[in-house]
């Protein structure tokens, strides 16, 4: 009983959502799998192996592993082994298509190695979950996915937008999410300072593609609660939009 209540809030959590509906968790090593049986007792719960296909994170590294812990989870009352995922998030954000689909490759290479070598154990997955918004159209093409990890494409943002497909073209899907911010001072010539900062605003990419009547910025400081942009060229008003990150 001690145990128990060592366990991780999250566990208790994804505990409760099974009782409400089939949900499976990833797990890459035994002790991930021996939390959740704690709490299994006349639950049956569904976990997945995860997978490291090149972003060095979480995962197991290879085939052997995940065959050793898949029969260890099958060995167990009340948990199902379901199926393997591997995000490969390092390859999204490529600038080139073709650095982008090496490295999708090289992820589905990974990923298919692990599926094949569970399937010849007798262990095969229910699903096979990986990719990514950036290599969408290269892993729908390629396999070995049942199922594509997509989400930003649904907002979009402006590190995505300039990432290009095969015919140097962008990505298929519009920009549907926006940072409204409203300009404080004028007092440089060319230059205007909005309220929103780097507590508003994230900071480790590249700057907003638009921003109210100028289309090209430039971040010329930022602080917690404003920023200072510096426009490239003017256009019309009428034109004026929004932050896009």
């Amino acid at each position: 009983m001690g145990w128990k209540y060592r366990l991780h809030p999250a566990v208790y959590f994804k505990a409760a959502l099974s009782r409400r509906g089939p949900i499976a968790s990833v797990v890459d090593d035994m002790s991930e799998v021996l939390r959740p049986f704690a709490l299994s007792d006349g639950l049956s719960l569904d976990l997945a192996i995860d997978v490291d296909v090149g972003q060095a994170r979480t995962g197991v590294i290879d085939p052997g592993h995940a065959v050793t812990l898949a029969k260890q989870i099958a060995a167990l009352p009340n948990l199902r082994f379901v199926g393997v995922q591997g995000y490969a998030g390092h390859a999204q954000h490529l600038a080139t298509f073709e650095e982008r689909k090496k490295a999708a490759r090289r992820s589905a290479e990974r990923l298919r190695a692990v599926a094949t070598a569970l399937t010849e154990a007798g262990l095969k997955p229910g699903f096979v979950s990986g990719g990514g918004t950036g290599t969408a159209n290269i892993d729908m093409r390629e396999g070995p996915y049942t199922d594509l990890q997509v989400g930003s494409y649904l907002l979009m943002d402006a590190e995505y937008r300039e990432i290009r497909d095969e015919n140097a073209e962008q990505l298929p899907f519009l920009q549907s999410l926006y940072i409204l911010t409203t300009v404080v001072s004028t007092r440089g010539a060319g230059e205007i300072t909005v309220d929103a900062g780097t507590k508003a605003l994230a900071v480790n990419g590249p700057s907003p593609i638009t921003c109210l009547a100028f289309p090209l910025v430039r971040t010329v400081a930022s602080g917690a609660t404003s920023m200072e942009l510096s426009p490239c060229r003017r256009v019309p008003s009428r034109l004026a939009r929004a932050h896009a990150y």
